[in-house]
């Protein structure tokens, strides 16, 4: 409990978040199956992940008497990971899909 209370708690909860929303994309859109689709739902995941986070971290400087700016707040919890995560989110874009036809051609779904 006390990582939810911390810096990265609103993280962790984003998570869950993303989760379900990711989730929910698939579902509507067959977001897995295609590259394009599957790249925007997990743009859309990280998004509630950074949204959830941001606020977190905003509210735990400001408790800890150390608020940030938002500039500020953007320098410690979205740039240093933006630039892994779009990496992250465009393989598995590419690889979802390909596993997914992989699968189908081996009989195996």
């Amino acid at each position: 409990m006390g990582w939810l209370a911390g810096p990265t708690g609103g993280y962790l909860l984003g998570f869950v978040a993303a989760a379900w929303l990711a989730g929910r994309l698939v579902e509507r859109f067959a977001a897995d199956r295609r590259p394009l689709a599957a790249f925007l739902a997990m743009l859309a995941a990280s998004a509630a992940i950074y949204a959830f986070g941001l606020a977190g971290l905003a509210g735990w400087t400001a408790l800890a008497g150390r608020p940030v700016s938002l500039p500020g707040l953007l320098a410690l919890g979205f740039y240093p990971f933006v630039l892994g995560d779009l990496l992250k989110a465009g393989l598995a874009a590419v690889l979802l899909p390909a596993a997914w036809k992989g699968l189908s051609r081996s009989g195996r779904i």
